[in-house]
């Protein structure tokens, strides 16, 4: 599988973060396929690397809004299924909290705990995942560098 075009995005997007930055104002800076690339791939990274809970623990859910957006916008089956899965995580994320440098470090009130939803969830990623990140790669082709 190729993903020249997504990790093109990506480096382009990281190229531009500095220290001094919060992730808000980062995000900022990027194009719409940038903002797109990094949503996505921080999405599969985090997943893939610790699960959903890590997605959430690292600060990484604080773009599920945006993420949510681009998933809806790609239409396929399988962003359709991330969707469905992000809509019972989204009433659960308090989205006015700060994060801590650029990802930060996101806590709940509540530490939310990953549960059979998140684990079924999971396996199911895992199985599309190869799909879901070649469905992801096209979608950015044809939404060129903007």
């Amino acid at each position: 599988m190729n993903i020249d075009i997504h990790q093109t995005l990506m480096d382009s997007a990281y190229a531009k973060y500095t220290s001094e930055l919060s992730s808000e104002a980062w995000m900022k800076l990027l194009t719409p396929s940038e903002k797109k690339a990094v949503v996505l791939g921080n999405f599969n990274y985090q997943v893939e690397n610790g699960g959903v809970i890590q997605w959430i623990d690292n600060g990484y859910c604080m773009d599920i809004v945006d993420l949510i957006s681009v998933l809806k916008e790609m239409n396929t089956e399988n962003s359709k299924k991330v969707v469905k899965f992000l809509k019972k995580v989204l009433p659960k994320i308090d989205l006015e909290q700060d994060r801590i440098g650029c990802m930060g470090d996101y806590t709940f009130g509540k530490r939310l705990q990953s549960g059979k939803t998140f684990l079924k969830f999971e396996e199911e990623y895992s199985a599309m995942s190869d799909s879901f990140l070649s469905e992801c790669e096209e979608f950015l082709k044809k939404h060129g560098h903007s």
